[in-house]
Order: C-alpha cells, then structure tokens, then sequence
C-alpha cells in the first residue's frame, strides 16, 4: 500500500533529523537550524498535508504548495553520484576469439590476435535530461553506458536498464580508479551526435514546416509583386512609386521570412542528472591491428551487462560505427561517412585527421 503525503513528508524530514509527532494530516514538528534555513520554516511549527484554509500559524504542506516544492532543496546533490560493483561473465576465451573474428572486419586493414585475458574495467551508466525548443518542445531523458577502459558507448533502453540495476550491488572496498572530468568529456563528446539522432525526426519536421510556410510567405509577396507589374504606366512619377512599392514589398517579405527562421530556430539544452560508476571484471582481446607500414594495438572487451562487445566508437564523429570500419593511414579508426572522398575533388581523406576538411581542396 503507498505511503500518504504526510507519511512521505514525515519519512523525509526524519531522514534529516527532525523531531516530529503525525496527527492525522498534520505533523507537529522541531527542526534543527540547518533545515530551518533550507525550507524557510520556523523552529517549532505544524504542518498540514490537507487543502482545507489553515489557521496562519500552520504550514501547507499540500502537493502543490511551496513547502512541498522546498523539500527538493533536500535532495540537491544526492542521488547524483554513486559507486557500485557488477559480477563478472564468465566466458570461454577461445569460443570469445572466434566470436569476434566472426564479428570484427575492417575493409583495409588486417588484425591479430594476440592474447585474451580478464582485467578490471570502469564503465559509468549516465543519465542526461535534454531538451529541444522551437516553436514545439521535445524532451526526454537520454541513458546511456560509457566504458572508461575501452571508450565505447551504448544508448540504452529501460530492458537494458533494469537487467543492469538487477545485478547491481554496492561496492565495499575502496578503489583509486574513477571517472575523471576527461572521461566524461569524451562521454559528452559522443553524446552530442547520439542526441541529434534521437532528434532527428523532430528536427526533420521543423525543416518541413519552415521550408512550407516560407513558401507561402514567398508565394504571397511574389504575387503583390506580379499584381504591381500588371500597373505598368509610363509616367516617370508612378514608374518611381512602383519601384518604392516593390523595394518596400521585399523588405517586408525579408523581414517575414527571418520571423519565420527566428520561429523555428531549435536550441537544445541538457544537463547530467546522475551517474553510476559501476566495476567490473571484463574478458579483454588485445589486438594488433596493421594498416601498410604502420600497426596499432587496441583492446576490445566483451560487455558482461550487454552481451556484446565493447567496440571504440567512430574517433572523428564519435558515433557507434554500424557497417563499414575503416583504418586511415595515421590508423585511426573511422566510419564509412568518415573516411570518404571529398566530392569536389575525389580526395580520399580521413576526417579525424584532417578536422573534417579535405587537405587538397579545403572544402568543408
């Protein structure tokens, strides 16, 4: 059975040592000096969870009230962060080698493999609240799993989510490896591209609605303007009215036309809600991969929370990569869109070496 709102009231102020007797819908209470200042009460006083017209020594305390909506000033900073342990997979490693020879490819590159074996690894599970605002607003928030040790990351669904928080449990001994402010840069980073995905349908029908209604907008001005040309006259005087007439009738159109831009310009905020910091024991392959003259070694590990492998995302987008996986002559690992010729002048360039230009031509 859930609790009433005076029963979570009471829960949360106890919680914060506060001295308190229920009486019905009322709780007469003695707050300590820091919860005094906090919510913005008194020492002593009674607090009243009913809609009823309180005498004025009394507290609403109702749902909606401002006393109620002061109890979050509790929670700042709590719940935000946390350190937990998950239990490790247990797999075979030959059987987990030939399963990723069976899943890795690179179309023009060559890997070995050299040795399999399990390390302890640093995943955090983050949680961001985003929101995109034009003349409509869509928000969500946007959960995803970044490994620290193998800088790969996964948006996941609430499934996913509660097989996670099911084998989650809290971590004892103490441990000097944590997610640092590079990580969760990195983590950021990749977020950025995985966000404008999610937002692609909404910002697809943004363009829509804009591209329409500055259509009509042009189509309404360009037939003032043909009406206008239909009053052809040959008196200098009129001929001179008209031009001012049409320069007025294009000044208008512009300034409606950026009206409409203005409209459905989209900003996009979002902000951390939590993190997880979750360790972990991971089946790592270690692999040298060759490219020419040049080679590089990488780590894939295999995700005992997902099942799959902990492949590095795109190092120019910073996407997931899901078809085709690239190795520029520098042996970065790239998508397809990012290792591609340059269509102006069919240069074939890496974009996380060259900052998304091409080096012949320039082009953007």
């Amino acid at each position: 059975m859930s609790d009433t709102l005076t029963q979570v009231t009471a829960n949360i102020l106890k919680s914060r040592d506060v001295l308190l007797e229920i009486n019905g819908n009322s709780i007469e209470y003695a707050a300590p000096e820091d919860i005094q200042k906090i919510l913005n009460i008194p020492e002593y006083g009674i607090l009243d969870s009913s809609h009823k017209i309180h005498d004025h020594d009394v507290i609403p305390a109702a749902f909606h009230s401002d006393f109620f909506d002061s109890l979050m000033l509790l929670f700042n900073d709590k719940g935000r962060f946390s350190i937990t342990d998950y239990p490790a997979l247990k797999m075979n490693k030959t059987h987990l080698e030939k399963k990723l020879l069976g899943y890795l490819s690179f179309q023009n590159a060559v890997f070995n493999i050299n040795q399999t074996k399990s390390i302890p690894a640093l995943y955090g599970l983050l949680f961001f609240r985003y929101k995109a605002i034009s003349d409509e607003k869509k928000e969500g928030v946007l959960t995803f799993l970044f490994s620290k040790t193998f800088h790969s990351i996964s948006v996941l669904n609430d499934n996913q989510m509660r097989v996670i928080f099911d084998q989650l449990t809290n971590k004892n001994d103490i441990t000097d490896e944590i997610l640092d402010d590079h990580d969760l840069l990195i983590a950021i980073q990749s977020m950025k591209p995985v966000l404008f995905s999610i937002l692609n349908d909404f910002t697809s029908s943004l363009s829509r609605r804009l591209k329409r209604d500055m259509d009509r907008v042009s189509s309404y001005y360009h037939s003032l303007k043909e009406e206008l040309s239909n009053k052809r006259s040959n008196v200098d005087k009129d001929a001179e009215l008209m031009k001012d007439k049409i320069k007025a009738i294009n000044s208008e159109k512009n300034w409606k036309l950026n009206d409409l831009r203005s409209k459905y310009k989209m900003t996009i905020q979002a902000e951390p809600l939590a993190i997880v910091q979750i360790h972990t024991m991971v089946d790592s392959i270690d692999l040298t991969i060759k490219r020419r003259l040049k080679q590089r070694n990488v780590a894939i590990g295999y995700n005992p929370m997902l099942k799959q492998f902990d492949f590095p995302v795109c190092e120019a987008c910073f996407l997931n990569i899901q078809n085709e996986t690239y190795i520029c002559d520098e042996t970065h690992i790239v998508c397809e869109k990012c290792y591609n010729k340059c269509p102006r002048c069919s240069k074939l360039f890496c974009k996380a070496c060259y900052c998304k230009k091409c080096p012949k031509c320039g082009l953007l």
